[in-house]
């Protein structure tokens, strides 16, 4: 029946200290009408709402996001003008522009890599290279499903994950108590040399997001990973 659980102001939500991600900087409006393809959104690390419209292109922005040297990402940004190999002018919208640590500007075109070649990818990215300015961009490159593997999709969505709950202090001190650790030791037994238990896992995420711990191994980052600080790990590779 109609009203039978009463309201309980003691079981409200407590939202005290929260606030909604700030909104999107795409240039248009993403549509939502697809049969074949999903319109799905993430939050970055810089606590901004990013639309994809499809599901590769949210696993290339997961990818980006938690590469070292991306500092930010924004989707669907001004569309550029430009000439085509007929002499004709059109306009392109890229899915992505990435800002580099290094000052370059990365503009991404996201295809699944079936229509690379069919849809003429790499020879539309010539000529944009050619015409577009650098405040715009200046690299350029197509990614496709063959960027962004399982395992590497799993360490980005960890590692964006982390970042959105930062913690300057505890990621210190994590890397306080690696430096006091002789030789390589598995993420769990960092864990738990710090006693904090699963924030100590996120800040060592984010350790090795930002290069301060290397892993001895490749594959997906879990609490049998073993890490050490890069510093010591390169000194050990110079020997």
């Amino acid at each position: 029946m109609y009203g039978e659980f009463p309201t309980n102001d003691d079981d409200k939500p407590d939202t005290e200290g929260w606030r909604p991600p700030a909104a999107s900087l795409s240039t248009r409006r993403i549509s939502l009408r697809s049969k074949g393809s999903a319109r799905p959104s993430i939050v970055c690390p810089k606590d901004r709402v990013i639309h994809c419209e499809s599901d590769l292109e949210r696993r290339v922005a997961l990818c980006l996001l938690a590469h070292s040297s991306v500092v930010d990402l924004v989707e669907q940004p001004a569309p550029v003008a430009y000439t085509d190999h007929d002499g004709r002018t059109r306009t392109h919208t890229f899915d992505f522009i990435a800002t580099l640590r290094d000052g370059n500007r990365l503009a991404v075109v996201v295809k699944p890599s079936t229509k690379v070649a069919t849809q003429g990818t790499h020879r539309l990215l010539e000529s944009l290279a050619k015409q577009v300015p650098a405040s715009v961009a200046t690299r350029f490159q197509v990614m496709t499903e063959k960027h962004v593997p399982a395992d590497r999709l799993h360490d980005a969505t960890l590692i964006n994950s982390a970042r959105l709950n930062s913690d300057p202090a505890l990621d210190e001190k994590l890397r306080v108590i690696a430096a006091g650790i002789d030789g390589a030791v598995t993420i769990e037994r960092l864990v738990e040399a710090s006693g904090l238990g699963a924030d100590a896992y996120r800040a060592v995420v984010r350790l090795i997001a930002d290069g301060t711990l290397g892993r001895r191994e490749r594959g997906r980052i879990s609490q049998n990973t073993l890490v050490e600080l890069a510093a010591q790990k390169a000194s050990e590779g110079s020997r």
